[in-house]
């Protein structure tokens, strides 16, 4: 119990110094061009074990082929299992999550989906707030410092994009993620002289 209560309070004070480095404009990203899966399976991993445990199934949807997106790799991670636990913890035990990728033009869109109770859309704004959590029943079941939501926004916004949320009561919550997309270099045609 000592040992499990020490790693929750150093997870809690590595969140709010990863908030304080990113509000202070002091974190070390490496930004990329990279394939989009990889950060994302890798945040799948981190969340199999909770998922399982509350029988939600994950369908991820990545159209072929592959987009690529500029991002950090870790911060991305942090950011999909942050939007992926979330959608597991309220979506209601055995209800499907939806991650669905999309290319909008120079951006890259990834959505997390969960069909549970929702956010009524005025206390959308509170749960970006660092220690806010919703008011319903649903929310407060779940353990949390109410740091994720913040993190990920922070992080999105350190690799230059952004994170919104849309909820309706009764019809779940979904998060968007939009990163920037390489865009391919045009191809330079030699002059040829007549």
């Amino acid at each position: 119990l000592i040992r499990e209560s020490g790693h929750k309070l150093l997870g809690l004070v590595n969140q709010i110094m990863e908030i304080a480095r990113l509000e202070a404009g002091a974190a070390d990203l490496d930004l990329h061009e990279q394939p989009c899966a990889p950060p994302i399976y890798d945040a799948i991993r981190q969340i199999a074990g909770q998922a399982r445990d509350r029988g939600v199934t994950l369908d991820l949807r990545i159209p072929t082929p592959e987009p690529t997106v500029v991002c950090d790799h870790r911060s991305l991670t942090t950011v999909m299992a942050a939007l992926i636990q979330n959608a597991v913890l309220y979506g209601g035990e055995g209800a499907p999550v939806v991650i669905e990728v999309a290319v909008e033009g120079r951006r890259l869109a990834i959505a997390v989906q969960d069909f549970g109770q929702g956010v009524p859309a005025h206390h959308l704004p509170r749960l970006m707030r660092p220690f806010e959590q919703g008011e319903n029943a649903l929310v407060r079941n779940a353990s949390g410092a109410g740091l994720g939501l913040p993190t990920a926004q922070l992080l999105c916004k350190a690799m230059g994009g952004s994170l919104n949320l849309s909820s309706e009561e009764g019809a779940g919550l979904r998060a968007v993620i939009r990163l920037p997309r390489a865009m391919p270099t045009p191809r330079s045609v030699p002059l040829v002289k007549v």
